[in-house]
């Protein structure tokens, strides 16, 4: 039988996931600017072109991962191409802000479960993302 020192796990969509749906984190961003409400149909609409776009080859090959700096540019100009500034004007940079924001993130249902049981087995434990911004701040809340 081998013995394992370590598990690994993905951090994003893993362990944990942003909290709330994209649309309640659109209508929060455009709050924090001011701006409400939005038209709930638009931003599904939006929200969705994020979701279609953000999973394209093309935009997985911008290298959004690769420093904090080019994961902001990258998603912000994902956000205005799929309709954010038509919502409002700064929406785009609102959002991203929120969405790097420690406390717009929670842990997934089998998260805190499934640690334990990978301590208790006196195991460490890795986190790996492909992420270009530092997920450490939302880990080390939850």
């Amino acid at each position: 039988m081998t013995q394992f020192e370590a598990v690994l796990f993905d951090a994003g969509d893993t362990l944990i996931r942003l909290s709330g749906t994209g649309e309640k984190l659109l209508h929060r961003a455009a709050a924090n600017l001011g701006v409400d409400p939005l038209d709930p149909e638009e931003v599904a609409h939006v929200w969705q072109r994020v979701l279609n776009r953000s999973s394209a080859a093309e935009e997985l090959a911008k290298g959004r991962d690769l420093s904090n700096a080019r994961h902001h540019e990258v998603w912000t100009a994902l956000y205005g191409a799929a309709g954010c500034e038509r919502l409002a004007p700064g929406l785009s940079e609102e959002l991203y802000a929120l969405t790097v924001r420690a406390e717009s993130w929670e842990a997934c249902p089998d998260t805190v479960p499934t640690l334990k049981a990978v301590r208790d087995r006196g195991l460490r434990v890795g986190v790996v993302s492909d992420t270009g911004f530092d997920l450490r701040p939302a880990m080390d809340r939850l």
